[in-house]
């Protein structure tokens, strides 16, 4: 502060009350922090690298003590003091506009400010809940809001600023038609705005790039010796074949068991890069694409947004359909919503749900017109359930079917070259 003695004394007044509220702000937040964390600790006890969801209520709150008025206030406070800073000072340091590292907080503190705001107010429209997990090997807690109408959130979040909007993604349709994602937005009827749609075919060729292989044997797929299957047709892929291997989980707990019997089936653990609280997302990447036969094993965020392009992925495991978590609140409110109006939650919700998140797994395979790989979706379901066909007519390359992965090992291995 004494560096600025040349601004008047409203804006060294508002430098001072911003370093007070700052400090303020802190030691109220991490102290609310650790009581959460407390209040669930036999929670975090059993949780390993799940995530467990608490729906959350203003009697919760109240019966709790858990006091985020008082943080709501001192965050609107502290926000009309970096407003006061941004307009009054003389220096384009503290110009929002030329300062990133300002504006990036300004726009954080706003955003927490909403969602304080949406948990205090007893809003019947909105659902609300805290969200335990493990990070790094310490208990985690992040709260969640969210609008049950996200028509809402278009209208007034996108519409509001930009006359239209451009959504593009490989995994918008379901049988070539965009019913179910228009339909999750809430603006495929009584929509006051124009949607215009069109579907271009994929630039690869996959029945002549890919090869899609199904496991059809009788497994309890929630069992350990479920498990201990895969890990064995994984092994014997790795010590046939010198390619690399990404194997994608849908929970923690199979992340975990596969990399453990991989192991005890004498597969070098360097080649070995598992999702664990240990590491983070990027430093396992970059330690598998270093690999000369690495094997990653990840769930969540490994569905989607990694880009493996050639030798960095030939063979691909999908060790079980894709179902979110019904017990999620959002999604309970969403099932909850569709079963009042008639419809049937599994296939109205869940399975296109599961059907999109499949064609993006199976879409880290092939990712340029030059990308060889093989597929193996190891969950026997998709040919002994009633919903399997529907998944199956979603995957872009025409499967085959396989009882023992030693049976076709030779066939990959000259499909690969």
């Amino acid at each position: 502060i004494n560096n600025f003695k040349k601004y008047d004394n409203q804006f060294l007044d508002s430098l001072d009350s911003i370093n007070n509220l700052t400090n303020q702000l802190i030691k109220k937040t991490t102290e609310l922090y650790d009581d959460l964390k407390f209040n669930y600790e036999e929670i975090y006890s059993n949780l390993d690298f799940n995530r467990y969801d608490i729906n959350i209520s203003n009697d919760n709150l109240i019966l709790n003590e858990f006091n985020f008025e008082s943080i709501l206030l001192d965050i609107d406070v502290l926000l009309n003091n970096l407003d006061l800073l941004t307009s009054n000072a003389k220096n384009k340091v503290f110009n929002a506009k030329n300062n990133f590292q300002l504006g990036l907080i300004i726009t954080k503190l706003t955003e927490v400010r909403n969602i304080l705001k949406n948990l205090i107010d007893n809003k019947s429209n909105y659902i609300k809940w805290l969200s335990l997990y493990r990070s790094n090997l310490n208990n985690q807690i992040s709260l969640y809001t969210s609008d049950m109408d996200i028509k809402n959130f278009i209208s007034n979040k996108i519409i509001k600023y930009f006359p239209s909007f451009f959504l593009c993604s490989a995994t918008l349709t379901i049988a070539d038609s965009f019913e179910f994602f228009l339909n999750n937005l809430g603006i495929n009827n009584n929509f006051n705005y124009s949607i215009n749609t069109t579907i271009r075919k994929s630039p690869f060729y996959y029945d002549d790039q890919s090869r899609m292989y199904i496991y059809n044997q009788k497994r309890d797929i929630n069992s350990n010796e479920y498990l201990d299957d895969v890990s064995n047709q994984i092994t014997s892929l790795n010590n046939a074949l010198n390619k690399k291997i990404l194997v994608l989980c849908t929970s923690y707990k199979q992340v975990k068991l596969i990399s453990q019997y991989l192991i005890a089936n004498k597969i070098d653990s360097t080649n070995i890069f598992a999702q664990t609280s240990k590491f983070s997302k990027q430093a396992i990447l970059e330690g598998y694409k270093k690999s000369k036969k690495g094997i990653l094993i990840g769930t969540a965020t490994f569905w989607e947004g990694i880009d493996l392009a050639g030798d960095l992925l030939e063979i691909l495991f999908i060790i079980r359909v894709p179902f979110s978590n019904p017990s999620n609140p959002y999604n309970q409110n969403l099932s909850n919503m569709i079963q009042a109006s008639g419809g049937n939650p599994f296939y109205d919700l869940e399975l296109p749900n599961a059907i999109l998140k499949m064609k993006q797994g199976i879409g880290r395979l092939i990712r340029t017109d030059k990308d060889t790989g093989v597929c193996f979706i190891t969950d026997p379901r998709l040919c002994n359930s009633r919903y399997g066909k529907f998944i199956v007519d979603e995957i872009a390359s025409s499967p085959k079917i396989y009882k023992n992965i030693n049976e076709i090992i030779n066939k990959i291995d000259n499909f690969l070259g």
